[in-house]
């Protein structure tokens, strides 16, 4: 079991190896033209420092792609900040209620009688009189105020139900891919999980 796992593996490693010569092709092969092209024309840098430069080149590329493979399957977490509402009773105001005297004029309409003298003539039948007294009366209206209760007002709270639109600016963090070279890139970049 162990030699099969190991024999894999092996083969795992030439294929990324074989990937790497091949991604690596495009760009080595212009710049050894270039590099060519450069000493064919006199230039003084000597064959072997390109060399150098080429394999450090090819081993820094090496280094990338296995940086590059470790991050494969690696998570990054995408943040988002959230409005959330609190509320807390605030004092917005006071109401007052409270009597206060107003005066205003007011008139009654009251039916009063009085007593009016009547004289009537007639033909002397008897002595005569001097003198007749006879009193005379009128009703008199005189005005009394008393305080009567014609309402009551009942003072209370309560709780109405409503809805307050708020809002703030908030932050949040989106993927970017970016493309470097000739790369293919696959998916909707909406999986979860």
């Amino acid at each position: 079991m162990f030699y099969q796992v190991f024999a894999a593996y092996c083969k795992a490693a030439e294929f990324a190896m074989q990937i790497q010569q091949e991604m690596l092709r495009p760009w080595v092969n212009p710049w050894l033209m270039a590099m060519a092209a450069a000493v064919g024309s006199g230039r003084t840098e000597p064959a072997q420092t390109m060399r150098k430069r080429r394999l450090g080149n090819s081993e820094a590329l090496d280094t990338r792609y296995k940086s590059a493979r470790t991050a494969e399957g690696a998570k990054i977490e995408v943040r988002e900040e959230e409005l959330q509402a609190h509320k807390q009773l605030v004092e917005a105001g006071e109401v007052r209620v409270r009597k206060e005297v107003v005066t205003e004029h007011r008139t009654l309409e009251v039916p009063v009688q009085r007593e009016e003298v009547v004289i009537e003539r007639y033909a002397p039948t008897g002595e005569p009189v001097e003198e007749i007294r006879i009193p005379v009366r009128e009703e008199q209206v005189t005005v009394e105020k008393r305080p009567v209760v014609k309402e009551e007002v009942t003072v209370g709270k309560r709780v109405v139900q409503g809805t307050e639109r708020v809002g703030g600016e908030v932050h949040k963090e989106v993927v970017r891919v970016e493309r470097e070279g000739d790369v293919d890139i696959h998916g909707n970049g909406t999986g979860k999980g």
